[in-house]
């Protein structure tokens, strides 16, 4: 019976020879040896037993007297000659091949990649975290089904000179029949009112929350998915109510909530809305963000004083969406004349020497563009792209100029594998494949590194983003994409210059590399460049940012207490809580206000009561 064939044996055996009968050097020998491996692993990946995988890769480099004489031959001054090889094929099949090698290089020269990957780990973080808020801040919307058909209208108020004065997202209560009067492609509307504080009571949970009051067509315009209940019916009845699945959660568990009753309080009396419907939770990427929906119609139950004022062209408290039938040409569209054109802001009020301020046309504002045009800054993206391509650009620079450094290790490996055949090609293809294979492992540690910090980021960025549910298949695509062509640009000008060492170069004497090439000197002028320009601008943000958290405000907030009154109109409870705190000796002072200074975003509107008197009224978003 046969001794079994141990491979590491057999391999150990032909580096002994190499050593007594070549008289190669260690280092040639470990070229030899690493080159062998490559071969055999690749026969091995093609179905060959590690036997005659073996017995092929020796006969192909050669038996030790073999390459003592290619040796010999190589280094004589006279030589120009190399002996033929089998060049291997770039597919599929030895992808597995290639990766398997670059895993063996990795571990062979553990500091130099740590180093490298680490610093692309480091590009991939911050270049991420970017890509990840810019991508967020250009979806807003856009999950709705045919946003390009769903428009926002405001009213926009003009100068004695034509120029506009004055731009409000709230518009009147009959603006929405009007234009589907005068509006051929207007398909549908809704009319939206938004409470941003009230209360809901069911048994003994009370939760303040934001209820926003719309037309029965809201769930037909916008797509938010129901998890129970029907979109075409669920404002069909005055004290119907949509909810939230957290909302549904917090006050009625894991059960079914459709038909129960939740109490709201509004003007200081409860009022019982029945459960029709149950939403997925708002995304964080729609303008509209609301708790729980109440038909339209109770605008006239809270504020009984609309009734008589509903066709009046002066009630500005209505949020007005238009669906057409296909997208509008906004210049067109600008360019009409309506009916409703130039009517005063309250056609019952008292004209003034300035009321032609007041006349006001109606502008349709797409959905999608609506947050960049109030919450978002097309500079600041800019900008915040440019950061993200200087940074990956330094991490590039850091890692091509130690690739260059490194290569000096690697000239006699050069040398060896030129002298058993292979091609330029072949050191390409090694090469680019050892660059690609780290970026890859850069890149799964960058996600995992995200993943990590991404708490921490929504924290700072005040954005509720959740990795998992953000990576959709095109955007692990894009950051694969974004990761590959990363490797082959830092892969692919060192593996040009490694592959371009002549035989008698690399395995006659000592090289430098990198120390005299002007481009090389280039990359380290850049990466120094784009590093100091990056941390000056880091400075400069950490002080703006340590003056803004350190500027007196003028009152010491610590000692300043908000109560927020939500859905109980004005005078109703106002004077009842300025007694009930005004006899606490530890309250200094008691006011009120429509909200506090610095809360959310607000436009400002002013009205002329008289020739001398002016007063300016804020509308929360």
């Amino acid at each position: 019976m046969g001794t079994m064939f141990d491979l590491n044996s057999s391999i150990l055996n032909w580096k002994r020879k190499l050593q007594s009968e070549a008289k190669l050097e260690d280092g040639e020998i470990a070229e030899l040896e690493s080159h062998l491996l490559d071969i055999i692993d690749a026969k091995i990946i093609q179905g060959m037993s590690e036997e005659k995988a073996f017995e092929y890769s020796v006969n192909e480099i050669g038996y030790a007297d073999q390459i003592a004489k290619e040796f010999e031959t190589v280094k004589s001054p006279s030589s120009k000659t190399k002996p033929s090889w089998e060049n291997p094929l770039w597919i599929f099949q030895l992808l597995f091949y290639y990766i398997k090698i670059s895993l063996r290089r990795i571990r062979f020269d553990k500091g130099y990649h740590l180093i490298n990957i680490l610093g692309i780990t480091l590009g991939f973080v911050s270049t991420f975290l970017i890509l990840i808020w810019l991508m967020d801040e250009w979806s807003f919307d856009k999950f709705h089904k045919n946003p390009d058909k769903i428009y926002r209208v405001e009213g926009l108020t003009f100068d004695e000179n034509g120029n506009i004065k004055y731009r409000i997202n709230k518009t009147p209560y009959i603006l929405g029949p009007s234009l589907e009067q005068e509006l051929p492609e207007l398909n549908n509307f809704a009319r939206l009112h938004k409470e941003n504080s009230v209360y809901l009571k069911s048994g003994d949970k009370t939760k303040s929350n934001e209820i926003m009051l719309a037309d029965p067509s809201f769930f037909s315009i916008f797509t938010f998915k129901f998890i129970r209940g029907n979109p075409t019916s669920s404002l069909q009845s005055l004290n119907s109510i949509v909810i939230t699945e957290k909302l549904a959660e917090y006050y009625f568990g894991k059960s079914n909530p459709i038909g129960k009753s939740l109490s709201l309080l509004f003007n200081d009396k409860y009022s019982e809305y029945y459960i029709s419907g149950v939403i997925e939770n708002i995304p964080s990427n729609s303008t509209l963000q609301f708790d729980s929906v109440i038909p339209l119609e109770n605008i006239f139950v809270f504020y009984p004083r609309y009734q008589d004022q509903k066709n009046s062209w002066g009630l500005f408290d209505f949020q007005t969406y238009i669906q057409t039938s296909h997208p509008i040409d906004l210049d067109e569209f600008m360019n009409r004349r309506f009916a409703f054109d130039g009517r005063e802001a309250n056609n019952n009020s008292r004209k003034s020497k300035n009321s032609q301020n007041q006349l006001r046309r109606y502008e349709p504002i797409p959905l999608t563009e609506i947050h960049e045009m109030y919450d978002s800054d097309p500079i600041n993206n800019l900008i915040l792209i440019t950061i993200a391509f200087l940074i990956l650009a330094t991490a590039c620079f850091n890692y091509i100029i130690l690739a260059i450094g490194n290569a000096n290790k690697r000239i006699k490996e050069i040398g060896t594998r030129k002298v058993f055949g292979a091609a330029k090609r072949d050191l390409l293809q090694q090469h680019l494949s050892e660059s690609i294979t780290s970026i890859l492992i850069a890149l799964i540690l960058g996600l995992l590194i995200v993943r990590l910090i991404m708490p921490s980021f929504n924290q700072f960025t005040g954005k509720n983003l959740n990795l998992v549910d953000f990576l959709n298949f095109n955007r692990i695509s894009l950051f694969v994409a974004i990761a590959l062509l990363t490797g082959v640009l830092t892969g692919l000008y060192p593996a040009l210059i490694l592959s371009k060492i002549s035989i008698t170069n690399s395995l006659r004497k000592s090289i430098s590399i990198g120390s005299t090439n002007w481009r090389n000197n280039i990359l380290i002028v850049l990466q120094f460049t784009v590093s100091a320009i990056m941390i000056s601008a880091a400075v400069v943000m950490y002080h703006q940012f340590k003056f803004i958290t350190s500027k007196d405000l003028g009152f010491n907030y610590k000692d300043v207490a908000v109560i927020n009154l939500g859905g109980i109109e004005g005078n109703v409870i106002t004077k009842r809580m300025e007694t009930l705190l005004a006899s606490s000796p530890n309250v200094k002072g008691i006011t009120s206000s429509s909200n506090y200074p610095g809360s959310s975003y607000s436009m400002g509107i002013s009205i002329n009561h008289n020739e001398d008197q002016k007063s300016y009224v804020n509308y929360l978003k």
